[in-house]
Formats: structure tokens, sequence, C-alpha cells
């Protein structure tokens, strides 16, 4: 059986009796002045702020495949670990070669060896001695460390007796400062196709592969008081590496589909290792335990240890391993602790009434990580009608608790986001689905969170005269039987007339718009009533694309689209659809079908009040 991936963190130390080889497939060196100087300052000021402290500072994933015991392919991590081996060549120059050395070969470069080690020094090199771009750019990176180094002399710290050479020597060699994650993949992963993922397709190494490499490795399954070969199970390590291994795929595959990854997390951009949110989730919940029962000290200096950066969820769990006697009991309850995670949002997600409040608690997260846990932790405390009373105070006390329904209004909320509004009408969306159950029909929040939404008004502010007139006017007279609606024989002819026109005039333009408004503004009684207009009753979620597109129109342009893009099935909320459709008019007649009426919106907002009524913060919001 070839050998199982492994993953370990390791000091720099425990590199120096490696020779580190770039292949060809690579590009070579390329970082410049800014990127040097920045890895530079950034193990300075972390010696700064964690002088007492045992954290150490991670210079992320390290991937290599073993060519023997002393050397190893590297797939990536090559810039820093060159920028570190040119920091060391550095501080040999100074401490009279007292430092040792990895070594690095370029093999698409004999010579690389003999420059990086023999020709790389203090002084300037000819042009004769760079004889590849790869060679400039070494030497330009080893150059910046020489300045950094001499315009830093002044930094000492607290350490008034060390040099700044000193003092980024016993950080770089001390074998808790400075770490890499060291990432084998197994024997038979492709090095190429590895490199080209990581590389061409910008998809990192994530917390949850560091993981799984982790927890799949050999030394999981030995005997512990036997650490030999002798005792390796082999046939328990290929059970359990298959289970997990099965599992794990099930997981990622079921979070691969867009509506459920939709309902648990607002990141839909996130396309790969998406089981990572899991393992958030469970360092979240396992933190927070920890920090109920040990003191601040002990959580304060645990924190440090696994730092701040993206790979703490992995130097996390990898602390726990290490410090675990019995990794393979560790393992398996951190695995089974997924895997009931999991179950959870499986279950929560064929729950109607659960999809719909945990996805609306999400939306309006902004620590999705800490509430998810804070519901899930809830949900292994509480039989289901509790739990579902839990998630309706989390929305009522959490997220719509400072809002009086009765004073929304679009200008008023307008220099806020009109978040308030924007609250209100996503959770009445959600409960209007929740009303009719039987139907089995979940908000998409896959395809809202895919969207920018604004807050529209449904019957729009008088219409100021478009850029284009003509277009507009011929636009609605097209509309299907409009004529049933609008006396607008007389207007034709006089339309007609006007696009004959070839040399009309902006006082042309404005006239027959004038005229066209008349019609459809004729006794029209909210049209004035900026009242009417601005609230709660004469507003709907729309997303900005479609809202844009059509401008400040009439309600019956509005309506047009709206229905046309459902028919071909673009996205639309259920609430704005059925605004559209007039569902809110009991008595629709040819005057008021292509209408938003007062009458329409006083119907709308009490359907609102009366939807919302378990949700508003008082009394005095029902109507």
């Amino acid at each position: 059986m070839s050998k199982e991936e492994s993953v370990k963190m390791c000091s720099i130390g425990d590199l120096l009796k490696y020779n580190f080889v770039i292949p060809s497939y690579q590009r070579g060196y390329r970082w410049d002045e800014i990127q040097v100087k920045d890895l530079l300052n950034d193990i300075y000021e972390f010696y700064e702020e964690n002088k007492d402290d045992k954290g150490f500072y991670c210079l992320q994933p390290l991937v290599l495949k073993k060519i023997s015991d002393n050397e190893y392919e590297v797939i990536d991590g090559q810039q820093r670990l060159t920028t570190i081996y040119l920091i060391l060549k550095y501080l040999k120059s100074i401490f009279d070669n007292s430092i040792n050395m990895y070594s690095i070969t370029y093999s698409t470069r004999t010579d690389s060896k003999k420059f990086l080690e023999e020709t790389l020094t203090d002084k300037e090199l000819s042009k004769e001695d760079i004889t590849h771009i790869d060679f400039e750019y070494i030497y330009n990176a080893y150059h910046t460390i020489k300045k950094w180094f001499e315009n830093n002399k002044e930094n000492k710290g607290k350490d008034e007796n060390k040099s700044i050479e000193e003092i980024i020597k016993d950080i770089l060699l001390d074998g808790e400062k400075v770490q890499f994650i060291w990432y084998e993949p197994s024997d038979n992963a492709n090095a190429i196709e590895i490199f080209t993922r990581i590389n061409i397709g910008k998809i990192p190494l994530t917390n949850s592969e560091l993981i799984k490499a982790l927890f799949l490795q050999k030394a999981n399954f030995k005997d512990d008081k036997n650490k030999d070969d002798k005792n390796f199970d082999e046939a328990l390590y290929e059970h359990t590496q298959i289970e997990i291994a099965n599992e794990w795929d099930y997981i990622e595959n079921t979070l691969q589909d867009d509506r459920f990854w939709g309902f648990i997390n607002n990141d839909m951009d996130k396309k790969y290792n998406r089981i990572d949110y899991i393992f958030e989730i469970l360092f979240n919940k396992l933190l927070l335990e920890e920090s109920n029962k040990k003191d601040k000290n002990e959580i304060k200096k645990l924190l440090n240890e696994i730092g701040e950066n993206g790979s703490k969820t992995f130097r996390y769990f990898y602390k726990k391993w290490k410090d675990n006697e019995n990794k393979m009991s560790f393992m398996q309850d951190t695995w089974k602790e997924i895997r009931y995670c999991f179950y959870a949002m499986n279950k929560w997600y064929n729950d109607l009434i659960f999809y719909h409040y945990i996805g609306y608690i999400i939306y309006f997260s902004n620590k999705k990580v800490e509430r998810f846990s804070n519901i899930y932790n809830l949900y292994t405390d509480k039989i289901k009608n509790q739990f579902v009373e839990e998630l309706k105070k989390i929305i009522k006390e959490k997220i719509i608790n400072d809002i009086n329904i009765n004073e929304l209004n679009y200008e008023k909320e307008k220099d806020k986001g009109k978040l308030k509004i924007r609250k209100i009408l996503l959770l009445y969306n959600i409960e209007y689905m929740l009303k009719n159950q039987s139907s089995n029909s979940k908000f998409p929040f896959d395809l809202f969170k895919e969207k920018n939404w604004d807050i529209e008004h449904i019957e729009s502010q008088t219409p100021q005269s478009p850029e284009k007139v003509e277009k507009y006017i011929e636009d609605i007279l097209n509309i299907k039987n409009i004529d049933t609606y609008y006396n607008l024989s007389n207007f034709k002819q006089e339309f007609e007339n006007y696009k004959k026109n070839k040399n009309k005039n902006n006082n042309e333009n404005i006239n027959i718009w004038n005229e066209f408004i008349s019609i459809f503004y004729k006794d029209n009684k909210e049209n004035d009533d900026e009242e009417f207009k601005n609230s709660l009753g004469n507003l709907t979620l729309l997303d900005s694309s479609t809202n844009r597109g059509y401008g400040n129109a009439f309600f019956v342009i509005k309506r047009k689209i709206i229905l046309e893009k459902d028919k071909n099935s673009y996205f639309i909320p259920i609430v704005t659809k059925n605004v559209f459709l007039k569902y809110f008019d009991d008595d629709v007649s040819a005057s008021t079908v292509h209408r938003w009426t007062k009458d329409d919106a006083s119907k709308y907002e009490k359907d609102i009040y009366e939807t919302l009524k378990d949700f508003l913060p008082n009394k005095e919001n029902e109507q």
C-alpha cells in the first residue's frame, strides 16, 4: 500500500538536513522587494508582540514529495522557502559561518546550487554572474534583506543587548518561534496536478485538507504502547480510511449543492472544500467549551499558540492531536462530532421551519460561524418545539428587535441602507412561504445571495421624462390589451404623428410625455402622495439589475418585465411576484389592474402585520 498523506508542524531547524529540489514545471523565484520586506517585518512584529508567549509565526504550507531520505521535491512554497534561505545566508555571513543551512536546487538550472551557495555574496555581481532572470530576482532579494537589516539597526525593542541580526537569528532558529506546515501528499499523488491546482487554479490547501491528512496518518492506528510498525493494524487502518474518505466525499458533495450551501453560508463564491465550514464550526464549539472550563490565561495562551491567520483551525486540531496520547480516540471522537454537525445541517435542510428560520438568521449574521455554533448548541439541548421557539427568539431579539414597523419609511431609512426594511420584507417572504407548507416549497437562499437587492417602490414616484421617450411610450402601448384599461385611441394617433417628425426638439419630447402621463395618471390621487409612496405598503424586494434596468418606471412597465422574467424562470421573490400579480387586490377592475393603489398598499401592509405578528417587538406594532 502506498504511503499515506502526512502533515505536521515543522521548524526551520528541522529543515536544515534536507536538500529541496524546485522542479521544472514551476516558475523560478519571483519575490520582489515589497514581499521580502513584508516577510521580515511580519516576523519582527510577531517577535515584538509575542516575546513572553509560546506562540509561533506560521509560514503556511510547504507541500513536498519525497525523492529520497534527505531530498524533497517542492510542489508549493518555494518562494518563502527560498526567502528564508536567503535570510539565513545573510545571517551566516554575519556570524562567521556558524549557521547551518538547508540546500535548494533548481532542476532547470544546474548551476543554481553553486550560485546560491558560492556566487551570491554581499558584493555586487556582474552581468556575467547573473546568467538568468531567476538569479537576478534572488540577487535583488538578498540585497533587499541586507538593506533591511542595515535600516533596522536600532530596532532592538526590550533586548538592548542584542543586535537586530541576533534577534532574527534567534527567532528563525528557535524551534518554537517560526514554523512551516509540512504537508506530504500520498505516494500515488501526481505532483504536477497538485501544483496546477494550488498555483494555476488558485485553490490553496485548506484547513480541511490538512486535517484530513492529519487524521489518516498511520500513527493514529498504531498501538499507543508500541510505536513500531509490527503493531500497526493494517486492516483497521484501511477500514477507517475508507469509511472516513467515503463520508468525507458524501459531506462535501452535499455541500456542493448550492441550494443546501446557500441556506447555511453566505459565501456563494466558495466553490471548493466547503467542508472547511464544518471544521470552523466545530473549532468554535470546542473552543467555547474550553473557555467555559478553563481560566482566561489558559485560553489566551491557546489562542496565541494557534495564531490568527487562515490556518488557525488546522493548528487548533493539530495541537489537540499532538497533545493527545490516544490519537486514535481523538481522531474518532473528532470525526464523530463532524458527522453529527453535518447530520444536524441535513435534518434542518429537510425541515421547512428549521430551513427557513436558520437560513434567515445566517443571512443577517456578520459572524456566521459563531452564530451557527450557537444554533447547533441550542439544537443539541432542545426538543423540536423548544428549538423552533429559540430560533424565533433569535430573530425577534437579535435581528428585528429595534424595528418599529409603523415608522418604516423609505426616505427615513435611505441613509442607513434601508436595512430595517430589508429585514422585514425578507422575513415576510419567509413567513409567507411557511403559511403554505403543503407545497413543500423552499425560499432559495442561494439565488437570493447571488444577487444584490434593492428596496423598490411598487408604484413609482412620478415618472420623469426618460431619455428615450419614444421607445418608452411604445413599450407601454404594445402591452397586450392595454386599450382595455386606458382610452388611448386619440393619443395613439398623436403619437404616430410625433414619431414621423424626424427633427423633434426637446419641447416636443416634453409635450408628448406630459400628454402620456396625463392619461395614465388621470384621477390618480396617489400620484402626489409622498407618504403613500414611501410607506411600507408601497415597498418590495427586487434585485438591483432588474430594478435599475427599468428605472423609475410605471407600475404597468414593472409588472410586464417582472412577469416576463418569472415566466423565464428568473428568480423573483414570492411576495414581489404576487404584488405585481395584484394578488392583494380582492376586486381587480379595468381601471386599477395596471396601477398600485392606496387600497392595494393598505391590504398588503395589513398582511405584513398579520403575518409577522409573532415577531414584532411590541404590541403597538400590530394593526
